[in-house]
This record gives C-alpha cells, sequence and structure tokens, in this order.
C-alpha cells in the first residue's frame, strides 16, 4: 500500500491504481451556515425590492401630481389670458 493507493498487476500485466476515499470531518464553521445565510440574504433582497417598488411608485405619482398641477396651472392662465384679450377688444 502506498499512500493510500494499492499498486499491483492485474491479467495483463497493467499496474492499476485504487484509490481509497474518505470523508473529511467538517467543523463548524462559515460552510454549515451558508444556507441560513442564504436565507437572510433572500430575505434582505426581497424586502429591499419591495421598498423599491414602493420608492419608485411613489417618485411617479410624485411626478403626475407635479405634471396635473402644472396642466391646471396652464389652463387658469390660457382662461385668464382669454379674458383680458377678450375685455381689450370690448
Amino acid at each position: 500500500m502506498d499512500g493510500g493507493r494499492t499498486r499491483e498487476p492485474d491479467e495483463s500485466g497493467v499496474i492499476a491504481a485504487e484509490i481509497h476515499l474518505v470523508r473529511p470531518v467538517i467543523a463548524p464553521g462559515p460552510r454549515t451556515l451558508a444556507p441560513m445565510g442564504r436565507t437572510i440574504l433572500n430575505i434582505i433582497g426581497i424586502l429591499l425590492a419591495i421598498w423599491l417598488f414602493f420608492t419608485v411608485l411613489g417618485m411617479l405619482v410624485a411626478a403626475l401630481k407635479f405634471l396635473i398641477w402644472l396642466g391646471v396651472l396652464a389652463v387658469v392662465g390660457a382662461i385668464i389670458v382669454t379674458v383680458i384679450s377678450k375685455m381689450a377688444k370690448s
């Protein structure tokens, strides 16, 4: 036996190697916490995605409100200009 390998010729005279595998003992540490860490990161990612969605939604609503008020002011301005021009003609 040579370091976990046996070298014996078979019927054809070829030396075959047999490897004896031993499962390594994994001590508790970061490798055993991977599923929990992945779960925590998934939860944080979902919360960030929800926060981003509502932030973008709030920005769109604010932009829409701004444009609506801008339109109202434009209509009021047009009405005022029309009334003043009609008063000046008469």
